[in-house]
């Protein structure tokens, strides 16, 4: 579909370790609803990646932000926390925040400046983190993983969860961390968001697997309903 000056257009942030490639269903699906997709790919501060925290990936983002129409703030994973941390500063934008980490658990101890993704685990480990998504789609995955800052990842594990003040919308897979529990219930209140709790999915599929289709057409009812409430 031919997009208008009109036309929305979403800003879609990418998890640890991950990148601008984990969109790639979400933008065919976009582009096909005539929905702009913005898809950054955080890069390592100045100091270099050992030393690159939030506030470096949050300020590639802001120019990004600052520079562009953006009507829709996605973040998944660590990117919900920089969504999150996004939609405070650019309030006339909605949030949509998919398997973030759990506010309150005890951050994991990594070992080193760096954890290493990149080429560091068998493909087989990818396999079991994208079930039901096809060979190919394990083997893309498998050849893009990026390493990634333990200070960034350690930063987004300690987030501490609380009404953005913008209208915000929680999803998360039935199978993610996120959902332990209480399906998400009480993260949701925390953020005084609206929770779509997806059965049978895991913390990959909503952007790795042909969900992501299904999530981007519900989205976008979701955003013009929204913007509707708010006229």
């Amino acid at each position: 579909m031919k997009r208008s000056d009109t036309s929305p257009s979403w800003l879609l942030i990418h998890g640890a370790g991950g990148g601008s490639w984990q969109w790639g269903r979400w933008q065919r699906r976009m582009e096909a609803l005539g929905i702009g997709a913005l898809t950054p790919q955080l890069t390592p501060g100045k100091h270099g990646l050992a030393q690159t925290g939030l506030d470096q990936y949050l300020e590639q983002l802001d120019q990004i932000a600052s520079a562009a129409r953006v009507d829709l703030i996605v973040g998944a994973s660590m990117g919900a926390v920089l969504a999150w941390q996004l939609a405070a500063r650019h309030q006339r934008t909605r949030l949509v925040l998919i398997n973030p980490p759990c506010p309150g658990t005890p951050a994991s101890a990594f070992p080193g400046p760096l954890i290493h993704w990149r080429g560091a685990k068998p493909l087989s480990s990818t396999r079991r983190h994208m079930a039901g998504a096809s060979d190919l789609d394990c083997y893309y995955a498998h050849q893009r993983w990026r390493d990634e800052s333990s200070l960034a990842l350690t930063q987004a594990q300690r987030w501490r969860a609380a009404p953005a003040a913008v209208d915000t919308l929680l999803i998360v897979g039935d199978r993610d961390p996120a959902a332990a529990n209480d399906g998400g219930l009480a993260l949701a209140r925390s953020l005084a968001a609206k929770r779509w709790l997806i059965e049978d999915a895991d913390h990959l599929q909503p952007l790795l697997s042909p969900l992501a289709n299904r999530l981007v057409d519900r989205l976008q009812h979701w955003s013009i309903d929204s913007n509707s409430s708010a006229c």
